[in-house]
């Protein structure tokens, strides 16, 4: 069982090692992972299943699976997740697995945002080696995260960018956390063939949207709002320039509504304030949503109220992958955000 996390081959290898101008290439070469064709996204109250399948040049979402996980089975805490109850975990795994029409043994793994912390850090020039880079990564980071780097799974992507030096994503999240899920998977008979996480794999979902919605130089937003974690990313052009995750305990009451907005008005506040002075940001043109298990509506308000943000727009699958007849209404549209995620994972490899 491998134990380091896997990122996206976001870039592909021989430009990197090249050096000087690859990094400072304007294109979105770098999101470009290869996925299994299943994808399994966790969340702390509840596992997705999805099959991408290909007709031609089409990519079709074949089976989804959505499934509660019951209170107890997974143990949360800040940078903390373990199976308290690895069985049942398994047990439902595996009545997922046996629905699904098609037999496989391979799938990518999205973990929660919050599950890891990243960074975006510039360094002068990268190590040749792999393993240097990785150490390096370890090195700068080592102050900065709440868990010893040494313990850590690490991964990086050479970001591109303009100007002198190199931007790198930095990921890292405790060995702890990718070993016990990653185990449970394999008991299920499962390889975990990529470990990811929901807001890398958002992105991939995306990308030709991107391309074809975004200008060259336009900055915009992309937010992953869900009920215990929200994840801003701040493009300039294809190149990635902010990325922050702020995890939050799922609102409850007769005031949850107010409670939400109040939270991620707040965070939305502290990003843009960073984006205006530190990053320079004249404006975002747009924002992509993404929301589970939170009101649309109050989301939607909350971003169309800030003056540094154009038009407010929805993270929709449907511009990637044909859907089925079971995506209607409402209840449709929320498996939908449900599903964006796993789906970016699935599609990106049924693309090849």
């Amino acid at each position: 069982m491998a134990l380091e996390l896997r990122m996206p081959t976001w870039i592909r290898p021989p430009t990197w090692m090249r050096g000087g101008a690859a990094h400072r290439e304007r294109s979105w070469f770098w999101l470009e992972p290869r996925y299994p064709s299943v994808a399994f996204d966790l969340e702390p109250k509840s596992l997705a299943m999805v099959r991408v399948g290909r007709r031609k040049k089409e990519r079709f979402l074949a089976s989804f699976e959505v499934q509660e996980i019951p209170p107890g089975v997974i143990e949360i805490d800040f940078f903390k997740a373990r199976l308290s109850a690895p069985d049942r975990f398994q047990g439902l795994l595996a009545r997922m697995i046996e629905k699904d029409p098609v037999t496989f043994n391979r799938a990518s793994l999205l973990l929660p945002d919050s599950y890891a912390r990243v960074a975006i850090l510039p360094f002068e020039e990268m190590p040749r080696s792999r393993h240097d880079a990785l150490d390096l990564v370890r090195w700068r980071t080592k102050k900065a995260v709440p868990f010893k780097v040494e313990d850590a799974a690490v991964d990086y992507a050479v970001l591109p960018g303009s100007g002198p030096g190199v931007n790198v994503l930095a990921v890292l999240t405790p060995r702890t956390i990718v070993q016990e899920i990653e185990s449970a998977f394999e008991q299920a008979g499962v390889h975990a063939g990529l470990v990811d996480l929901s807001t890398f794999s958002l992105l991939n979902l995306y990308r030709s949207v991107f391309e074809a919605e975004v200008g060259g130089g336009s900055e915009f937003l992309v937010a992953n709002v869900t009920g215990t974690f929200v994840t801003f990313v701040i493009f300039r052009g294809p190149q990635m320039v902010f990325f922050r995750c702020k995890p939050f305990g799922v609102v409850t009451g007769e005031d949850s509504g107010d409670a939400a907005r109040r939270l991620l008005k707040r965070e939305l506040q502290t990003s843009l304030l960073y984006y205006r002075e530190k990053l320079e940001g004249k404006g975002l043109s747009r924002a992509y949503l993404r929301v589970v298990d939170l009101d649309p509506a109050i989301v939607a308000a909350v971003f169309s109220s800030e003056p540094d943000v154009g038009s407010v727009r929805w993270i929709d699958p449907r511009k990637v992958v044909s859907l089925n007849g079971r995506m209607t209404g409402e209840h449709g549209e929320r498996i939908l955000q449900r599903l964006a995620p796993a789906l970016g994972a699935a599609a990106r490899r049924s693309a090849e």
